[in-house]
Formats: structure tokens, sequence, C-alpha cells
């Protein structure tokens, strides 16, 4: 979900309250299930993909989310097959199903397409790894539009495994194990993305450290159609990357970098944001723009005499203005792992608590300079659930974003939302809605399906429901 070309308007917009209709499906049993993935809104029906250790399932929702159908998916693949990703393709009205097999010791890729009927009209091999992988959603990267997609696995000596996939061709364009020496996956990789026009850029840093930090460079290696390889190297001296995110600006054509900054590597002491030309690398300039204190107090609730930066924050969002700025959102959260003990005995059982906390929201300008910043107040704590039911979901529209989470991790907890505008403008507002049975929505895995509208799942008791809500 993350990156997204978001066309905002700069002028003030109205950030009065609308009433939203909360639509609720029928439970589904998913006691057997492995996964599940909303798909897409066709022109009647809603899809959802289920699966369990042995089946593929299509779910079909009219409009107010009653069932229609389940249909079951036969792959021609004769090994057991991982599934991958589902890709929409709403032009034609069909969507693909990503997936790999296992083969005398290769993994290969293959490609289903179906109708919004869900039936399978090709089944693609597209190619294969010498080697046997062991594959997720975690591995893929998109490009926007979804044409293109990057198959990329690190190696065990910290290489990366790459694979180009051309989906409207139905083939790999180029796969090869990327090496460089110098540059190790756990320790330099940053980020992999992917143009609209097919070309990847495979991003590290190097010398991010307190002792080499006016040595500080991006390290950018872009890849076109063919897999032809070009180098590119932009400097930023005399800081640390607390955390950094790239993204591709199709309107203008360049690469633009945001994140926070550090200068002891304990805790982010600003923003920076670089609008990067390829060509004229020389000419770059990466802005610095350090936290004022009344920010970081707002962020971190801190009270202590001397403050200089924020930690445990981590860039979920980067959206693009029209005039190539962005919109950078980073949120605080911290993860605890521990054994509990009764009467000074370990229970031999781990526990994983999660905290996720305030978001930072800023504009910058193309220039660099910050526009406007906010802070969303909020705090999620949970446990054992791998935070599925935390963070937030993004609503995008032309005018405004909404940013969606739920007031506390518990059943029938409120959700609320924050609508900003294009000058920072910020009404927080509740979602209302009324049901005979608990709600969480796990918002980190909803979509949106039009500019009014968006999907949630909520699950409880091995009974899924699907929940819509429409401004």
């Amino acid at each position: 979900m993350k990156y997204i070309l978001l066309y905002l308007f700069m002028l003030c917009t109205s950030l009065s309250s609308f009433a939203q209709e909360v639509k609720i499906s029928e439970p589904l049993d998913i006691t057997k299930d492995l996964r599940q993935e909303l798909i897409a809104d066709y022109t009647n029906h809603l899809l959802l993909y289920r699966q369990t250790k042995t089946r593929h399932l299509i779910h079909a929702f009219d409009k107010d989310l009653g069932e229609l159908w389940e249909k079951e998916i036969t792959f021609d693949a004769l090994n057991k097959v991982h599934p991958l990703s589902v890709i929409t393709n709403k032009k034609e009205n069909t969507f693909f199903i990503l997936y790999y097999t296992h083969k005398k010791g290769k993994t290969y890729l293959h490609l289903a397409e179906l109708s919004q009927e869900a039936k399978i009209l090709e089944d693609f091999t597209l190619g294969s790894f010498r080697e046997r992988l062991s594959l997720s959603s975690d591995n893929l990267i998109f490009s926007s539009d979804k044409k293109y997609v990057v198959v990329y696995d690190p190696t065990f000596e910290g290489n990366i495994h790459l694979a180009h996939i051309d989906i409207q061709a139905r083939k790999i364009a180029w796969q090869r194990e990327f090496k460089e020496a110098g540059l190790i996956y756990s320790k330099n990789y940053l980020e992999l993305i992917i143009n609209k026009a097919g070309t990847t850029f495979l991003c590290f840093e190097q010398n991010n450290q307190r002792k080499r930090a006016n040595e500080h460079l991006y390290s950018i290696y872009e890849f076109d159609k063919q897999g032809t390889e070009s180098i590119h190297h932009l400097s930023h001296p005399d800081v640390m990357a607390y955390d950094v995110s790239f993204c591709y600006d199709e309107m203008n054509q360049k690469l633009v970098a945001a994140g926070l900054y550090s200068e002891n590597f304990r805790e982010a002491n600003g923003l920076f944001y670089a609008n990067i030309d390829l060509e004229e690398l020389d000419s770059t300039q990466i802005i610095n723009s350090p936290f004022d204190e009344k920010l970081m107090r707002s962020l971190t609730g801190e009270r202590r005499k001397n403050i200089e930066g924020i930690s445990n924050f981590d860039i979920q969002e980067m959206i693009l203005r029209r005039d190539g700025g962005v919109i950078l959102m980073a949120e605080q959260n911290l993860v605890y792992e521990y054994e509990p003990s009764f009467f000074g005995v370990d229970s031999g059982a781990e526990q994983t608590d999660y905290l996720f906390e305030n978001i930072l929201v800023t504009s910058i300008h193309p220039t660099g300079e910050i526009h406007w910043k906010e802070v969303l107040h909020k705090s999620q704590s949970s446990e054992n659930d791998k935070a599925r039911y935390s963070s937030f979901f993004l609503f995008k529209n032309r005018s405004l974003l909404r940013v969606l989470y739920n007031d506390e991790i518990s059943w029938n907890a409120n959700v609320y939302e924050y609508v900003l505008n294009g000058e920072g403008q910020v009404n927080r507002n509740i979602v209302s809605y009324e049901s005979k049975k608990p709600l969480l929505l796990a918002f980190r895995k909803g979509i949106q399906i039009s500019s009014n509208t968006f999907v949630a799942l909520s699950t409880r008791n091995n009974r899924l429901r699907v929940v819509k809500v429409v401004y």
C-alpha cells in the first residue's frame, strides 16, 4: 500500500464531517484458513480470496455485502501452489494470481489470469530460480499501475535474487543475482522501486555510521526494462539516516527521497528531502530541516528539560504532491518481546507487546522547505497479535487525506479519523456504525475501492466479516 501519487488540491478545503454509511457482511468460517486477501470491487460484486492448506477460494459479495457465491480455483501446476499476491486488472475486468511451485530443487514462478467470475482464463509458467526459495508477499515490489513486479530474495551471503516480471507480457523480462563489493543486504539495503516505464531502482546506503558520517551517501542502481545497469551516488554528509524512503515522481520524471536524519544514531533530530535528477546528480541538494522543541514534545509527550530528538519513529507513507513535493507520514511504534515469569520462574512462553502511537505528518515543498507539519495523536496497545489491528489506514481522494484507526485494540472499539486538507488543516471525527456483533477492523489490510469507499476485514473466533465504509 506504500508510495501513492495523490493529486492534492493546494487550496483550503472545508473539513466538515461527512456522514458515513457502514455495511457489514455475514461471517465466514475461516478455521482452516492460512490467509485472506481483498481483491477488488468489480461491476456488480466485491471479491475476496481465501487460502487453506488444500484449497483456494474466491467469494463474491454484492453492494450490500450479501454473499453471492463461492468458487474454488484449481491451478494447472501439479506441484503444491504457494500464492504470493492477487493483482487486479480492472480495465479488463480480470485479476491475476502470482504464485510459485517447487520442482527438482528449483523455484518456478507462475501467473494465472482469472475473470471477475473467478474462472481461470490462462495459467502461465513465467520462469524459475535455480534454488529452492521460500517466498512471501514481502518479496514483491510493484509499479504503481501494477504492470510490473520484481520478485526479490536476499541470499545467505547478503546478495539479492531479482526477477523482473512484465505482467502484461506474461514473462520474466530479466533476472539476476545482484552482487556488489562492499554492499550487504542486511546492512546496506534500503529500498527497491519500479516506475511505470518498468525501470527498477535498487537503493542502498553506505557509511551510515557516526565515525564515517562525513562520507555518508546513497547508492542507486538503475535497471532499464532489459536489465541494463547504471550506477548513481548521492552524498548526504555529516548526518546519518534514521529512516529513509524513495519513490518515483511520474509527473516530473524524478526520484524523490525523504526521511528522518540523526546526529547521534539514537534518535531522529529532523527531516530531510531531495528531488533527484539522476542525470544531474551534482546539482542535487539534500535539504535537512531540524525538529523544533514544540513539535518534539507534542510527538513524544516528553517533559524533561532538554529534548533533542524523537525515537522509535518509522516512515509509513510518502505521498507525492503534484508539484514534486511530498507529504511524509512517520509513526511511533515499539515492540517488546519477553518471557513472562511467575514466582520467579520463566513460563517458557514468549510474549510480544505492541505499542503504536502518534503520527507525524509533514508537507514538504519541492525546494525542501517545510510547508506545514501536524501531529495526529493516538495510542494503540496490543499483545501477541502481530499488530494486525494497530496503525492506520490512509484513505485518499483529490482534496483530502483521511487517516482511519482503531481508538483501542478491543472489540467494538471506536473508529476515528483525522481529516487533512492540502493546507494542513485537521479535523478529528468518529466513524459511526451499528453492529450486533463485536467488530475490530484490520485497517492495514484494507483497500480503497473508490474515491469515497474503502473495505476492511474483521476477524473474531475464526469468523471473518467484510466491512465497507462509504462517505
